[in-house]
């Protein structure tokens, strides 16, 4: 046998040896599978998931931005030399309140919806949490 060729063997037969201790020892290199007391114990302490609601994120609607909306619609809408101030002050007075009391109308019904689906969701999903949690895994 050639040089090379005795080193090839001495090689392979490395290589197989590393392999033969690896299997001899594989049990050290697996997880270890938990037995049925520690499962058991697990799923008893485990803590009941619950629904995280999402909260309501639109802002309340603020009557100074609304204000200077109204305004910058006068300034617009307003065609005048003498007492544009005065008419401008006029058609804020006129419009103001009522513009707010609709925009706050309009967030109130759209946060009471939004709430009330989350109320639908967070039972669903609360139910379907204790459900799954019902069920044992080997039942």
């Amino acid at each position: 046998m050639g040089f090379r060729l005795q080193r090839s063997v001495k090689i392979c037969k490395g290589v197989r040896l590393e392999k033969k201790r690896f299997m001899m020892n594989i049990h050290q290199h697996s997880e270890k599978i938990p037995d049925w007391f520690s499962i058991q114990k697990s799923v008893n302490e485990a803590v009941a998931i619950r629904y995280q609601r999402i909260s309501f994120t639109q802002e309340e609607p603020n009557r100074e931005i609304l204000k200077s909306d109204i305004i910058a619609e006068a300034n617009r809408n307003i065609r005048s030399l003498f007492g544009k101030k005065k008419k401008i002050n006029a058609y804020v007075s006129e419009r103001l309140d009522q513009k707010f009391s609709i925009q706050t109308n309009e967030w109130l019904s759209k946060k009471a919806l939004h709430e009330s689906e989350q109320d639908n969701v967070e039972i669903e999903k609360n139910k379907q949490f204790e459900k799954d949690l019902s069920v044992t895994p080997f039942d």
